[in-house]
């Protein structure tokens, strides 16, 4: 390790890492952030043609619902806090006296063999991420389960295993949630060529 006169060996030694985290970050393929903005705003507006919806959760907030839980969340405040979290949740979905329409979404996108995640408040999007499926990836089936008094339950998670990623597709805990969700894997597996494992 080499010392500059005046820098302290902790320097030095970010220096290095700086380095490492250039050369993998060379490694990686960069994926143009708007151009997948674009694609949620085609799939929003103009449809999906060439791929699936994996999940959809649409949810209309009408400022009654919102100041409903605003004023529920007023009342609660006593109660361990738990009004807080309400207020939280009311004041966060858009402006409360408009419509906000809330959605979340994993999209298979089949043109660009990707799946992207993405959840909206109105035409604005909150989050998104792109998952390129690469060669050789699979989907993923993992099953836990566990006893109570109630009786035995079970988890299933449906994870994309693309390169070192694991992407959680689909997480179900009800019987009725496992079928469907069996549903959409085997049709996601069949249009993206993945086989499950």
């Amino acid at each position: 390790m080499i010392l500059l006169m005046g820098a302290s060996p902790r320097v030095a030694e970010m220096d290095e890492f700086a380095d490492l985290e250039a050369e993998f970050a060379d490694d990686k393929p960069q994926v143009d952030m708007e151009f997948v903005k674009s694609l949620v705003m085609s799939v929003e507006y103009e449809g999906l043609d060439h791929g699936m919806f994996i999940t959809d959760y649409r949810k209309l907030w009408t400022p009654i619902h919102k100041i409903s839980l605003v004023l529920f969340g007023i009342l609660f405040i006593p109660l361990f806090g738990l009004g807080v979290f309400m207020i939280i949740a009311g004041t966060n979905k858009g402006p409360i006296m408009q419509d906000t329409e809330i959605i979340e979404a994993k999209v298979y996108l089949g043109e660009q063999h990707a799946v992207v995640s993405y959840s909206m408040i109105d035409e604005d999007i909150g989050s998104l991420a792109y998952y390129p499926v690469e060669s050789g990836s699979f989907i993923k089936i993992e099953r836990r389960s566990w006893g109570t008094d109630n009786g035995t339950h079970e988890s299933v998670e449906h994870l994309l295993c693309s390169g070192s990623e694991k992407i959680l597709l689909l997480e179900s805990r009800s019987d009725s949630g496992i079928k469907a969700d069996r549903k959409v894997i085997l049709e996601l597996s069949r249009l993206a060529n993945l086989p499950i494992r």
